[in-house]
């Protein structure tokens, strides 16, 4: 690692120009490039599936009792 620290003004803009250079040579590459996490694969996409047919608009959401499971969900 560098000390930055002791390093003078032209060592310091070198360096920069040095860097830039570098960065400008990765923009031109126009790469798409997705860093996120998390996407599923089709295979795992499957899996989940039923669980988007196991209920119904219409379906009744009342437990034994009567009461409205519904509301469980609500905040």
């Amino acid at each position: 690692m560098n000390d930055w620290n002791a390093l003078g003004a032209a060592e310091l803009n070198e360096l920069l120009a040095e860097r830039q250079a570098i960065y400008e040579e990765y923009r031109n590459r126009k790469l798409k490039l997705d860093m996120s996490r998390g996407k599923p694969c089709p295979e795992q996409l499957d899996l989940s599936m039923g669980m988007l047919d196991a209920l119904k608009a219409g379906d009744v959401m009342n437990a034994e009792d009567g009461s409205d499971t519904r509301k469980l969900w609500r905040a």
